[in-house]
């Protein structure tokens, strides 16, 4: 793990906020930033990396535990920089599978939804990034939750499976549990539409906003 405590270039520029991040948080950050893909599900929230300054900050103030103000700021700071790992030379492959309802559950508000919907559609139109709907009716569950399968380019480094939850964060890297999450990854995707099918629904959403 110390190996991959810094991004691609050498830079933990995640340090800086060591006062309003803890240790399960920073290596998260440490492991996006190496990773080559990152498969993710979440019928809960919208995946941090790709969410809007917006819809970050209102899922902070509208969690059980509101952080101080100050250190809110900080954070939709923070998720802003994460989701660099999205853009450039050397971007992240991502692909993530979300739940239909929270295109409908108006966090922060109808702006706030309208906004992370058109934000969603920005960033399907990047080639390393897919979005996929899970619809009302597809015939597969969804975690509870967020779970995010990380895969780098070393063959010798091993895979790491980062589960989300309310009450904080657990990572596995077992074998066993790597292929029971990638296999339960694979699916979920089978069961979601396609990304230009996923596309459509999100403009279908904003018509309706």
């Amino acid at each position: 793990m110390e190996t991959w405590l810094s991004d691609s270039r050498g830079v933990a520029w995640w340090r800086e906020y060591a006062d309003v991040i803890d240790s399960g948080y920073e290596e998260l950050i440490a492991l996006e930033s190496q990773a080559s893909r990152i498969t993710a599900a979440n019928s809960s929230v919208i995946p941090g990396l790709l969410q809007s300054q917006d819809y970050a900050r209102a899922t902070m103030t509208s969690s059980a535990f509101v952080p101080d103000p100050d250190d809110s700021d900080a954070l939709v700071h923070v998720r802003s920089l994460r989701q660099r790992i999205l853009y450039g030379e050397n971007a992240v492959e991502f692909t993530a599978a979300i739940g239909a309802a929270l295109l409908h559950i108006e966090t922060g508000g109808r702006s706030v939804l309208r906004g992370q919907i058109e934000h969603l559609l920005a960033l399907t139109d990047l080639p390393n990034v897919a979005v996929r709907v899970v619809p009302f009716t597809a015939e597969v569950g969804i975690y509870v939750g967020g779970t995010s399968l990380l895969d780098f380019p070393d063959a010798f480094d091993p895979s790491v499976v980062h589960l989300d939850h309310h009450n904080g964060s657990v990572f596995k890297d077992g074998d066993r549990d790597i292929k029971r999450y990638r296999r339960s990854l694979d699916h979920i995707l089978k069961g979601a539409l396609s990304v230009g099918e996923s596309r459509q629904v999100f403009a279908s959403r904003l018509e309706e906003l």
